[in-house]
């Protein structure tokens, strides 16, 4: 056989395998029928298939264990270690609560701000029993309600407590809270000193309760007659 009829042979059965081809494709979707309904339910079928891929790629995935992300280690380059601000004044005992606006921290993640000076005042006279009207005019009188005010002899602050009575008193009178809070327990002390003598315990506010007694009342002293009239007239008002 010659190589001109084993091509005729060739090509009669590609024509063969072609015609095949040609009549299954029209017995499965039945050509002159309703080809467009077939090709629907095909296309719904491969939809189902895919949507079980899926429900089953979800279940492998709800089986596996969660991750703490806060847990992971970072890298030396990314990780940054943020510590909390130190507070360099010592200790304060009183209740910190009554001058600070605080939220609910269930609630909000806010930074509530310092309480104002006149709040501290309000809080620090609640504390210590005494009216904050007279620890308002004492501070007037002293430093002008001025936490930065330093007198010539080293009073500090808005009520101008010296180092020694405040160190007594167990504040820092470079915190201004610390120094309303220490200036209204001293007046405390002063007026149940002098049992409840206004005039007296303004007077010892100024130059010392040792004076005080040693007069027995108002000392001489211009500077110290000045003061109580001073905060006498603020009070007033």
């Amino acid at each position: 056989m010659n190589l001109s009829a084993i091509g005729k042979i060739s090509s009669v059965a590609r024509v063969y395998e072609i015609q095949q081809r040609i009549a299954s494709i029209e017995k499965n979707f039945k050509i002159g029928g309703d080809f467009q309904a077939t090709l629907e339910r095909e296309i719904a079928r491969q939809a189902e298939k895919v949507q079980s891929v899926d429900t089953d790629a979800l279940k492998i995935l709800e089986s596996q264990p969660v991750v703490d992300a806060a847990k992971v280690s970072e890298t030396p380059e990314v990780a940054q270690v943020v510590e909390p601000p130190r507070n360099s004044a010592p200790d304060f005992t009183f209740d910190a609560a009554e001058d600070f606006q605080i939220e609910n921290p269930m609630q909000s993640t806010k930074i509530v701000p310092r309480a104002s000076t006149d709040s501290i005042i309000e809080a620090a006279a609640r504390k210590f029993g005494v009216d904050s009207d007279l620890v308002r005019a004492i501070a007037t009188a002293e430093s002008g309600i001025d936490q930065s005010a330093v007198s010539n002899v080293g009073a500090v602050g808005v009520m101008q407590l010296m180092p020694e009575t405040a160190a007594n008193l167990g504040v820092n009178p470079y915190d201004e809270r610390e120094n309303i809070y220490g200036g209204a327990h001293y007046l405390r002390q002063l007026l149940d000193k002098f049992e409840g003598n206004l005039t007296q315990a303004i007077a010892a506010y100024n130059s010392g309760p040792g004076a005080v007694q040693h007069y027995g009342g108002v000392p001489p002293y211009a500077e110290t007659q000045n003061y109580v009239g001073r905060v006498m007239d603020i009070y007033a008002d």
